[in-house]
């Protein structure tokens, strides 16, 4: 049986609460610590982490993604590139991009597509610090949206969720 497919085309992570958090790349940091100034300034102070994907090269993940399980490539669709799971093994993926925001807070923004295949339904999510952290988790089998933090439900709501849809 082939199991479900997951798709991600676009993520962004915005600080709330009128934290400024800013995208900072390694030499960034160096510099941050030195008291030297940085290049650049992003645009929005409060996006700490953004990708479209549509600069990556289509293959596997870029080596400043942190694969925690799951094999995840970068792939060219009709949409444009997209973040992927491969459709075996079955599990249950996680891919971590930027900074952790575990003292901030967040919110995340991003646009995922995947498909049910036969019996199998996907289940997916997107979360903030890791697997220790909150994550929201569609199960569709179940129809239930869910607010997961530690494995652990904290609370659910009913959601109609459509195969194939973004």
């Amino acid at each position: 049986m082939k199991p479900a497919l997951i798709w991600i085309s676009a993520i962004a992570v915005t600080s709330i609460a009128g934290v400024t958090l800013w995208t900072l790349q390694a030499d960034d940091k160096k510099k941050e610590a030195s008291g030297e100034a940085k290049d650049a300034t992003p645009k929005d102070p409060s996006i700490v982490f953004q990708s479209g994907f549509e600069d990556q090269k289509a293959g596997p993940t870029p080596s400043d993604y942190f694969v925690v399980d799951g094999e995840w490539s970068i792939a060219d669709l009709d949409v444009g590139k997209v973040l992927k799971l491969a459709e075996e093994p079955l599990v249950d993926g996680q891919v971590q991009l930027g900074e952790s925001l575990k003292e901030a807070g967040g919110t995340i923004v991003a646009k995922v597509k995947t498909e049910k295949k036969r019996r199998s339904f996907p289940r997916f999510g997107v979360g903030l610090h890791g697997m220790s952290g909150f994550r929201l988790r569609l199960v569709p089998v179940q129809n239930k949206i869910e607010l997961v933090r530690n494995e652990e439900v904290v609370a659910s709501a009913d959601l109609t969720w459509q195969s194939g849809q973004w």
